[in-house]
């Protein structure tokens, strides 16, 4: 990779919050993390949007419970196997996601 785009994509990063990602849009997943955050241990996740800016995004933590360790080696060995998809709030106010594949 030239120079140039390995600057683009580290300037192209940034933190999104669930809430800021659209609705039934297919973000494939790059790379998966286990992070410390002052609310506890999350899974950290490096997604692409479609205008291929890289975005990293924290699970909540009922999703980052059954996240493995396994997964997180799989997903960092099969980059953009894995899609995350946001389908908004359930009655609780709870942010609703899905992993499927690309």
């Amino acid at each position: 990779m030239v120079l140039q785009a390995k600057c683009h994509r580290v300037s192209a990063i940034g933190t999104v919050k669930i809430k800021e990602l659209v609705v039934d849009t297919k973000y494939p997943i790059l790379k998966a993390d286990r992070a410390m955050t002052h609310l506890g241990q999350t899974v950290l996740l490096t997604i692409r949007n479609q205008t291929r800016y890289i975005l990293k995004v924290f699970l909540p933590k009922r999703y980052a419970r059954v996240v493995t360790d396994t997964d997180i080696m799989f997903v960092n060995t099969n980059p953009e196997y894995y899609c995350l998809i946001y389908r908004g709030f359930d009655e609780l106010s709870r942010y609703i996601l899905d992993i499927g594949v690309l």
